[in-house]
Protein backbone atom coordinates (compact mmCIF):
# COMPACT_ATOMS: atom_id res chain seq x y z
CA UNK A 1 0.00 0.00 0.00
CA UNK A 2 2.84 2.36 0.86
CA UNK A 3 4.24 1.88 -2.66
CA UNK A 4 1.15 3.64 -4.01
CA UNK A 5 2.86 6.88 -2.93
CA UNK A 6 6.02 6.17 -4.89
CA UNK A 7 7.04 8.82 -7.41
CA UNK A 8 7.47 6.21 -10.17
CA UNK A 9 4.28 5.01 -11.83
CA UNK A 10 5.95 1.69 -12.67
CA UNK A 11 6.38 1.03 -8.95
CA UNK A 12 2.78 1.95 -8.19
CA UNK A 13 1.55 -0.30 -10.98
CA UNK A 14 3.70 -3.20 -9.83
CA UNK A 15 2.32 -2.81 -6.31
CA UNK A 16 -1.21 -2.82 -7.70
CA UNK A 17 -0.59 -5.98 -9.75
CA UNK A 18 0.99 -7.75 -6.78
CA UNK A 19 -1.87 -6.88 -4.41
CA UNK A 20 -4.46 -7.89 -7.00
CA UNK A 21 -2.88 -11.34 -7.20
CA UNK A 22 -3.24 -11.72 -3.41
CA UNK A 23 -7.03 -11.54 -3.78
CA UNK A 24 -9.18 -11.49 -0.65
CA UNK A 25 -6.14 -11.27 1.64
CA UNK A 26 -5.41 -7.75 0.41
CA UNK A 27 -9.02 -6.48 0.37
CA UNK A 28 -9.18 -5.01 3.93
CA UNK A 29 -6.01 -2.97 3.47
CA UNK A 30 -7.08 -1.82 0.01
CA UNK A 31 -10.52 -0.80 1.22
CA UNK A 32 -8.97 1.19 4.06
CA UNK A 33 -6.69 2.97 1.58
CA UNK A 34 -9.61 3.67 -0.75
CA UNK A 35 -11.49 5.16 2.20
CA UNK A 36 -8.60 7.48 3.04
CA UNK A 37 -7.89 11.07 2.04
CA UNK A 38 -4.54 10.60 0.30
CA UNK A 39 -5.39 10.75 -3.40
CA UNK A 40 -2.72 8.47 -4.89
CA UNK A 41 -3.27 5.50 -2.53
CA UNK A 42 -7.02 6.09 -2.87
CA UNK A 43 -6.87 5.94 -6.66
CA UNK A 44 -4.60 2.89 -6.84
CA UNK A 45 -6.55 1.02 -4.15
CA UNK A 46 -9.78 1.41 -6.14
CA UNK A 47 -7.94 0.43 -9.31
CA UNK A 48 -6.56 -2.70 -7.64
CA UNK A 49 -9.92 -3.77 -6.18
CA UNK A 50 -11.38 -3.45 -9.66
CA UNK A 51 -8.68 -5.62 -11.19
CA UNK A 52 -9.43 -8.38 -8.68
CA UNK A 53 -12.91 -9.02 -9.99
CA UNK A 54 -15.15 -10.99 -7.63
CA UNK A 55 -12.88 -10.76 -4.52
CA UNK A 56 -13.08 -6.96 -4.61
CA UNK A 57 -16.78 -6.64 -5.44
CA UNK A 58 -18.09 -6.39 -1.87
CA UNK A 59 -15.60 -3.64 -1.02
CA UNK A 60 -16.48 -1.72 -4.16
CA UNK A 61 -20.19 -2.00 -3.35
CA UNK A 62 -19.53 -0.42 0.05
CA UNK A 63 -17.40 2.31 -1.51
CA UNK A 64 -20.10 3.08 -4.08
CA UNK A 65 -22.50 3.67 -1.17
CA UNK A 66 -19.98 5.88 0.62
CA UNK A 67 -21.08 9.24 2.05
CA UNK A 68 -18.04 10.87 0.45
CA UNK A 69 -19.00 11.81 -3.09
CA UNK A 70 -15.36 11.97 -4.19
CA UNK A 71 -14.85 8.34 -3.20
CA UNK A 72 -17.93 7.25 -5.12
CA UNK A 73 -16.90 9.26 -8.17
CA UNK A 74 -13.43 7.70 -8.08
CA UNK A 75 -14.89 4.18 -8.05
CA UNK A 76 -17.12 5.00 -11.00
CA UNK A 77 -14.17 6.42 -12.90
CA UNK A 78 -12.40 3.12 -12.30
CA UNK A 79 -15.04 1.33 -14.35
CA UNK A 80 -13.86 3.18 -17.45
CA UNK A 81 -10.53 1.34 -17.15
CA UNK A 82 -10.10 -1.70 -19.38
CA UNK A 83 -8.59 -3.47 -16.38
CA UNK A 84 -11.84 -3.34 -14.39
CA UNK A 85 -13.29 -6.84 -14.39
CA UNK A 86 -16.68 -7.43 -16.07
CA UNK A 87 -17.56 -9.53 -13.01
CA UNK A 88 -18.08 -6.23 -11.19
CA UNK A 89 -20.71 -4.82 -13.54
CA UNK A 90 -23.63 -5.82 -11.25
CA UNK A 91 -22.40 -3.38 -8.60
CA UNK A 92 -23.26 -0.52 -10.96
CA UNK A 93 -26.97 -1.35 -11.19
CA UNK A 94 -27.95 0.18 -7.80
CA UNK A 95 -26.23 3.40 -8.91
CA UNK A 96 -28.84 3.77 -11.65
CA UNK A 97 -31.29 4.79 -8.91
CA UNK A 98 -28.86 6.92 -6.92
CA UNK A 99 -30.21 10.10 -5.34
CA UNK A 100 -27.65 12.14 -7.31
CA UNK A 101 -28.38 12.43 -11.03
CA UNK A 102 -24.68 12.71 -12.07
CA UNK A 103 -24.02 9.30 -10.51
CA UNK A 104 -26.99 7.75 -12.30
CA UNK A 105 -25.75 9.16 -15.60
CA UNK A 106 -22.15 8.12 -15.01
CA UNK A 107 -23.16 4.57 -14.03
CA UNK A 108 -25.21 4.32 -17.22
CA UNK A 109 -22.26 5.57 -19.26
CA UNK A 110 -19.96 3.01 -17.61
CA UNK A 111 -22.38 0.20 -18.48
CA UNK A 112 -22.77 1.51 -22.02
CA UNK A 113 -18.99 1.62 -22.45
CA UNK A 114 -18.81 -2.11 -21.64
CA UNK A 115 -21.15 -2.87 -24.54
CA UNK A 116 -22.63 -6.38 -24.83
CA UNK A 117 -20.81 -7.50 -21.69
CA UNK A 118 -23.21 -5.33 -19.67
CA UNK A 119 -26.37 -6.70 -21.32
CA UNK A 120 -26.63 -9.64 -18.91
CA UNK A 121 -27.02 -7.39 -15.87
CA UNK A 122 -29.11 -4.79 -17.71
CA UNK A 123 -31.79 -7.21 -18.95
CA UNK A 124 -32.84 -8.19 -15.43
CA UNK A 125 -33.27 -4.60 -14.23
CA UNK A 126 -34.93 -3.60 -17.52
CA UNK A 127 -37.76 -5.99 -16.64
CA UNK A 128 -37.89 -4.88 -13.01
CA UNK A 129 -40.37 -2.53 -11.32
CA UNK A 130 -40.87 1.04 -12.47
CA UNK A 131 -38.09 3.36 -11.39
CA UNK A 132 -34.73 4.79 -12.31
CA UNK A 133 -32.99 1.41 -12.57
CA UNK A 134 -35.51 0.25 -15.12
CA UNK A 135 -35.44 3.56 -17.02
CA UNK A 136 -31.64 3.73 -17.32
CA UNK A 137 -31.29 0.01 -18.06
CA UNK A 138 -33.72 0.27 -20.96
CA UNK A 139 -32.05 3.41 -22.20
CA UNK A 140 -28.61 1.81 -22.27
CA UNK A 141 -29.93 -1.37 -23.93
CA UNK A 142 -31.75 0.68 -26.57
CA UNK A 143 -28.54 2.61 -27.30
CA UNK A 144 -26.57 -0.62 -27.56
CA UNK A 145 -28.99 -2.77 -29.57
CA UNK A 146 -31.52 -0.39 -31.09
CA UNK A 147 -35.10 0.70 -30.25
CA UNK A 148 -36.71 -2.66 -31.19
CA UNK A 149 -35.32 -4.17 -28.00
CA UNK A 150 -37.42 -1.81 -25.86
CA UNK A 151 -40.53 -2.83 -27.82
CA UNK A 152 -39.82 -6.51 -27.24
CA UNK A 153 -39.35 -5.89 -23.52
CA UNK A 154 -42.72 -4.11 -23.35
CA UNK A 155 -44.40 -7.04 -25.10
CA UNK A 156 -42.84 -9.55 -22.75
CA UNK A 157 -43.93 -7.53 -19.75
CA UNK A 158 -47.53 -7.42 -21.00
CA UNK A 159 -47.50 -11.19 -21.44
CA UNK A 160 -46.15 -11.71 -17.93
CA UNK A 161 -48.89 -9.57 -16.39
CA UNK A 162 -51.85 -11.14 -18.22
CA UNK A 163 -53.76 -14.19 -16.97
CA UNK A 164 -54.01 -16.55 -19.95
CA UNK A 165 -55.97 -19.32 -18.25
CA UNK A 166 -59.24 -18.11 -19.81
CA UNK A 167 -57.75 -16.67 -22.98
CA UNK A 168 -58.64 -17.94 -26.44
CA UNK A 169 -56.35 -20.70 -27.80
CA UNK A 170 -55.14 -18.42 -30.58
CA UNK A 171 -54.22 -15.75 -28.03
CA UNK A 172 -52.30 -18.27 -25.94
CA UNK A 173 -50.52 -19.55 -29.05
CA UNK A 174 -49.50 -16.03 -30.07
CA UNK A 175 -48.29 -15.24 -26.55
CA UNK A 176 -46.27 -18.45 -26.45
CA UNK A 177 -44.68 -17.63 -29.79
CA UNK A 178 -43.88 -14.12 -28.56
CA UNK A 179 -42.22 -15.53 -25.45
CA UNK A 180 -40.06 -17.84 -27.57
CA UNK A 181 -39.03 -14.91 -29.72
CA UNK A 182 -38.35 -12.76 -26.65
CA UNK A 183 -36.13 -15.44 -25.14
CA UNK A 184 -34.25 -15.96 -28.37
CA UNK A 185 -33.81 -12.21 -28.69
CA UNK A 186 -32.39 -12.08 -25.16
CA UNK A 187 -30.01 -14.92 -26.04
CA UNK A 188 -28.98 -13.03 -29.15
CA UNK A 189 -28.27 -9.94 -27.08
CA UNK A 190 -26.12 -11.62 -24.46
CA UNK A 191 -24.26 -13.75 -27.01
CA UNK A 192 -23.85 -10.88 -29.51
CA UNK A 193 -25.68 -12.90 -32.16
CA UNK A 194 -26.98 -10.68 -35.00
CA UNK A 195 -30.56 -12.05 -35.05
CA UNK A 196 -32.90 -14.14 -32.87
CA UNK A 197 -32.41 -17.79 -33.75
CA UNK A 198 -36.07 -18.90 -33.51
CA UNK A 199 -37.50 -16.63 -36.20
CA UNK A 200 -37.30 -19.26 -38.89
Amino acid sequence: IGAFKDTLQAVRRFASETLAELGETAVPALEAAADGRDHDPKYWAVHTLGRMGAPGSAALRRLLAHDDLETRALVLQGFTSIEMSDDLLPVLIPLLSDAHWPFRKQAAECLHARGPAASRVLLASALGPEGDERFWSRRVLADLFGPPLATWLDTLEQIRERDYRKAKPEDRHKAARDVVNMCSYACAVVSVSPIPFSDA
